[in-house]
């Protein structure tokens, strides 16, 4: 192998010898943005999962508790849905309106 090769193959393999070391780079993605994710996404299965999609968890205990029949309890989430969606929906879409999606 030729020394002009052999040079090129150490500074493919060295960052240190361009300035660059190791310890200074940056992780691509750093530990705080993880934290984010996984506590967006624990709050949203909990939201989502329970609230929204948990319901048939609850039909068997909420007819022998409380004496409903399975379609008054469907009725009251469906309910609750049409009149909290709209009312968070105008609030909300009166805050973005307001003062804008996002402030830099």
């Amino acid at each position: 192998m030729s020394e002009s090769k052999q040079l090129l193959q150490d500074a493919e393999y060295r960052p240190q010898d361009r300035g660059i070391s190791s310890g200074d780079r940056e992780p691509a993605v750093g530990r705080g943005a993880l934290q984010v994710a996984a506590t967006a996404f624990v709050v949203l299965f909990c939201i989502v999962g329970l609230a929204l999609w948990g319901l048939p968890f609850y039909y068997d205990f909420m007819v022998q508790q409380f004496g409903w029949t399975r379609a008054q309890v469907t009725s009251g989430n469906a309910l609750s849905k049409l009149v909290v969606g709209p009312i968070f929906g105008f609030i909300a879409g009166w805050i973005i309106d307001r003062f804008g999606p996002c402030r830099s």
